[in-house]
């Protein structure tokens, strides 16, 4: 009995479909372009929405959000600069600008993991070897009767100089044994004393003899490079001036490429 009854009433709304299928049709044509009206209209609110740039805002207990904007990288530094740490390499590498750099570089080089698109490494370099004279030096300036002469250098850079150091004067020439005849090799100072007000205090180790008084400094015009060399201590010597390097940071960013292959047939 209930089957009959169920397909009777089915009968019924077939029946009046039938009669009644224009008002149904404007109905759903109705119901069509309003759905088309109101999601142009959704569909814009989003597109507007997702225009506005993210912007970061204080919480309730000093924290910070992001509004606006999904969370990516820039976003999350700015808010929480702690927050995405970058991996660091544990591996020191000491470059000397003078022992073939590129050899060190190859033997350290090659492929590694990375956790992060930044990876931070630290580096290791050394004094620098070279400075300028900033200002010149005229032959007889601070000359004392009797030898034994220390004369005042003021140079671009004293502290890459320590005492018992020597420095080649680069294009100006030293002078033999006599102090008179110049020889081919340039001139070489040993620093005694490094002075904060005045400059280095050297003495000539292959100087020129001015009036008389031999082992003194030729003239040595300004701009003149100097280099740093060895040092020089006595046999008794202990120690030499202490000199600590410590290693700097940087960064490298990481890329990911992509080769694409193109199949030529003939």
């Amino acid at each position: 009995m209930k089957t009959f009854e169920t397909v009777r009433r089915w009968r019924k709304a077939v029946k009046w479909m039938r009669r009644n299928y224009r008002v149904i049709l404007t109905v759903l044509i109705f119901i069509f372009v309003a759905i088309l009206a109101f999601g142009f209209d959704l569909e814009a609110g989003a597109v507007m929405a997702m225009a506005l740039p993210g912007v970061v805002v204080d919480g309730a207990d000093d924290g910070e959000h992001v509004v606006g904007d999904p969370l990516v990288t820039d976003l999350t530094r700015q808010a929480s600069p702690s927050l995405l740490l970058n991996e660091i390499d544990q591996q020191i590498v000491k470059i000397r600008p003078m022992a073939t750099p590129l050899d060190q570089i190859s033997r350290y080089g090659g492929s590694k993991h990375a956790g992060s698109m930044i990876v931070d490494y630290y580096s290791v370099d050394t004094k620098p070897t070279k400075t300028e004279l900033l200002e010149a030096y005229s032959e007889g300036d601070g000359l004392s009767p009797g030898g034994n002469n220390q004369f005042t250098l003021v140079t671009d850079n004293d502290d890459i100089f320590d005492v018992a150091d020597t420095i080649l004067v680069q294009g100006v020439n030293g002078y033999e044994a006599d102090g008179v005849t110049p020889s081919s090799a340039e001139l070489v100072l040993y620093v005694t004393k490094r002075d904060a007000a005045s400059g280095l205090v050297v003495m000539p180790v292959n100087g020129k003899t001015v009036n008389g008084t031999p082992n003194c400094l030729p003239d040595i015009d300004e701009g003149t490079p100097l280099v740093r060399m060895g040092r020089a201590h006595t046999e008794l010597d202990v120690q030499s001036a202490q000199f600590e390097a410590l290693p700097f940071k940087d960064e490298n960013f990481c890329q990911i490429f992509s080769v694409s292959s193109t199949k030529i047939s003939c």
